[in-house]
């Protein structure tokens, strides 16, 4: 509950501007010839939205054709345009920081999510 209470202060502070749109540290590891951000925090998805899009890997990717779930893919391309991009990524994933009560649970390494890990308290999340 500790952690859920510190991450919905720190999106409150993210949008009420008190934190600086360049205070976060990125971590990065060479892949492919090149350099990535490397993402393993709850912190670092919440940051998503503040890093330069000319650090993304990619900025949009196709919904066919793709080893991955289509209807998660559809679910993402929230404009149905049949492309996925930087802005749908981010709001994605502050919707999943919204309703999971410890997004920390995504980086469990677990294949599935719990029920339990979401959110009752949330509007959104009471409709699981």
């Amino acid at each position: 509950m500790e952690n859920q209470r510190s991450l919905l202060l720190l999106i409150k502070e993210l949008h009420d501007g008190v934190i600086t749109k360049n205070a976060y540290s990125w971590k990065f590891f060479r892949s492919g010839g090149f350099d990535q951000v490397q993402i393993d925090t709850p912190e670092d998805l919440l940051h998503l939205a503040q890093l330069d899009q000319k650090l993304w890997s990619v900025l949009a990717c196709p919904t066919q054709g793709l080893e991955f779930d289509p209807r998660t893919l559809a679910l993402l391309d929230q404009d149905g345009d049949g492309r996925i991009r930087a802005p749908e990524i981010i709001q994605a994933v502050n919707w999943v920081l919204k309703v999971l009560k410890n997004p920390s649970i995504l980086f469990d390494g677990q294949s599935s999510l719990p029920l339990a890990a979401i959110n009752e308290m949330d509007e959104e999340g009471q409709n699981y």
